[in-house]
């Protein structure tokens, strides 16, 4: 299999943008509802460059955890070598490919193919554990209900890096942008595929692989909010993450959130017209956080929080010369 070329792959081409929807629910023969409708069906987009080795480990588990009806696409996202396709194709998964590296483009090339009402995106660092679908499609049992986080839970001896397991289960009502600290991941989110058509998707500018590498989750989530959808956040729907990362790794992957989450601060100032989320991003979640690890004398804490602060700074400056 190693020696196979990617044009050899059975991969769809979907190059195309999250307008290009196929559909609402129930305009195809096979997008029935389920028996439950308090489950609906679900398409599992997963989103993976050049990680061969992690895909691979997760992929046997997202495939257990499909039920009757969802569907498994994964996304090679720009790889140089056809080793995703491979891995993906040999897992039964439908196979996809975005022309260019980022994360939000490929998420939405995955959106652009989903047959199911709620499309649920992790990451191929993470995997599933027991109840995942079936907690995270209950959620969606409300029509206004356009979003769901699950819980990302640490597995690994890296740095932890945007775990959730603290979190309770919390519900977001329409337009209430400014409880963003209750906010989950984007490892491990649902949305109803009807809301991320009428958001326009993923902001193509946010996320790993681009310059501004993080802060597309929120982005997304606040802006599905002031369209008037509502939210929850659903522990018991946890995937685990694996932290493969090393220090130095996980600074840099801090500061790319830090320069995402700059960006959207501005974002939500050209939303909202105030600078709350900019004051929150320096102060609570800036220096607040690095006095406290510096009280408790978490030197990784005080070295990630400077990170992430600095690359607020910086994404925000990027962003208001017009970078996204």
């Amino acid at each position: 299999m190693a020696g196979r070329q990617l044009a050899e792959v059975m991969v769809e081409d979907q190059d195309a943008a999250v307008s290009g929807l196929p559909g609402r629910p129930g305009t195809h023969n096979h997008d029935a509802h389920r028996d439950d409708p308090t489950e609906p069906r679900v398409s599992v987009v997963v989103c993976s460059r050049d990680r061969v080795d992690l895909l691979s480990a997760a992929l046997p588990r997202l495939a257990e955890a499909l039920r009757d009806g969802d569907e498994l696409i994964v996304v090679d996202s720009a790889s140089l070598s056809a080793e995703v396709a491979l891995a993906a194709e040999s897992a039964g998964a439908r196979v996809l490919r975005a022309g260019q590296a980022g994360a939000s483009i490929a998420r939405n090339v995955g959106a652009g193919a989903a047959t199911s009402p709620v499309v649920v995106f992790t990451d191929d660092d993470c995997e599933p554990q027991p109840g995942w679908l079936a907690a995270i499609a209950a959620s969606f049992a409300t029509p206004e209900v356009g979003f769901a986080y699950g819980a990302v839970l640490d597995s690994g001896g890296g740095p932890a890096l945007s775990v959730t397991e603290h979190q309770r289960a919390h519900r977001f009502a329409a337009g209430d942008v400014r409880a963003i600290d209750a906010f989950g991941h984007g490892a491990n989110l649902a949305v109803r595929r009807e809301a991320l058509t009428a958001v326009g998707g993923w902001e193509a500018r946010l996320g790993a692989g681009v310059r501004l590498a993080g802060g597309e989750d929120a982005d997304l989530v606040l802006r599905l909010l002031r369209a008037g959808w509502a939210g929850v956040f659903e522990p018991a729907a946890a995937v685990r993450h694996t932290t493969w990362r090393g220090r130095r790794a996980a600074l840099r992957t801090v500061w790319g959130y830090g320069r995402g989450a700059g960006a959207v601060a501005v974002r939500a100032h050209r939303a909202d017209g105030d600078w709350w989320l900019l004051r929150h991003e320096l102060g609570p979640r800036g220096f607040g956080a690095i006095r406290r690890d510096l009280k408790a004398r978490y030197e990784f804490g005080v070295a990630s929080g400077l990170a992430r602060t600095a690359g607020v700074v910086v994404g925000a400056l990027l962003t208001l010369g017009g970078a996204a």
